[in-house]
């Protein structure tokens, strides 16, 4: 199936392009003498390699998350198993890291939609996403501890963060 993209160029390395796809297959690297990388390779298998938001760090390129989802015809698109988590590298893909301090450990059967994952450009990185459920949930540590913000909303298909001009 081929990925649909969103593609951008990192503003600090413009060989290096990230693109928002279907697959956790998103982290390319555009220089002519590199081809397509698959970052789903390192994956635990429990957690498969269905996952519809990707961020990337804004000043660290080999840094980012994923919020992966079941592709399994028993719960489509849901956190696997029920137990929703972020994921994290900060090496390019090559190891990653279970990232779910104080998101439910149980029966979270929710989705995290493609375009509501985002950062902030903080020291340390804010990470925000919104659920199919009407959660908002956000981290101020880069996804160490997690906390819900507000509940009870609308589907949520897009999550953006607004940060003061610097003065």
């Amino acid at each position: 199936m081929a990925a649909e993209s969103d593609p951008g160029i990192e503003a600090e390395d413009p060989n290096f392009m990230t693109s928002l796809a279907r697959g956790l297959s998103a982290v390319e690297e555009a220089s002519a003498a590199s081809a397509r990388a698959s970052v789903t390779e390192a994956m635990p298998a429990d957690v498969g390699d269905i996952g519809f938001p990707m961020v990337v760090h804004p000043r660290d390129p080999d840094a980012a998350w994923v919020f992966p989802m079941d592709g399994t015809s028993v719960w489509p698109r849901t956190s696997p198993g029920g137990r929703p988590a972020v994921f994290v590298t900060r090496d390019g893909g090559e190891r990653w890291q279970r990232q779910d301090a104080g998101l439910p450990a149980e029966q979270a059967w929710w989705t995290v939609k493609r375009q509501a994952m985002t950062a902030d450009s903080q020291p340390s990185v804010g990470l925000y996403f919104g659920t199919t459920s009407g959660e908002l949930w956000a981290s101020t540590d880069e996804g160490a501890h997690w906390c819900c913000i507000a509940r009870h909303l609308p589907d949520i298909y897009a999550v953006e963060v607004a940060e003061p001009a610097a003065r």
